[in-house]
């Protein structure tokens, strides 16, 4: 039996870095800072499990079928920030210090349904 797939096109995005330094002979201080937006596309697709594993009234589905809606934009945005702070007081004295925050927020838009309408009208 044949492969058969579905193509969703190509999918965006944005990407943005950062990165900026200041250092004298003792001390250093960077900054790191990244920022993307994709958008990832439909919902992957679940089969139910009526007309695939159980008996459906409507008949079986198909492995390649595609019930999620068309034009679903579900995203995701990443904002990444960092600072590194190093100081040398002394040959034997130094100071290290690293912080990050990391956000992450995902969108997802997706059709539900509950159950199967019988077509029999029962």
């Amino acid at each position: 039996m044949p492969q058969q797939r579905i193509s969703l096109g190509e999918i965006p995005k944005r990407l943005r870095n950062v990165t900026e330094r200041w250092a004298s002979d003792d001390t250093s201080l960077t900054f790191l800072g990244s920022y993307s937006k994709d958008k990832i596309g439909p919902p992957r697709t679940c089969l139910p499990i009526q007309g695939t594993l159980l008996d459906n009234p409507n008949g079986d589905l198909a492995r390649n079928s595609y019930l999620d809606g068309v034009g679903l934009e579900n995203t995701n945005e990443q904002t990444n920030l960092g600072l590194e702070f190093n100081h040398l007081f002394t040959d034997v004295w130094s100071l290290e210090a690293r912080v990050r925050y990391t956000r992450n927020e995902r969108l997802r838009r997706e059709p539900a349904a509950a159950g199967w309408p019988r077509l029999d009208g029962a």
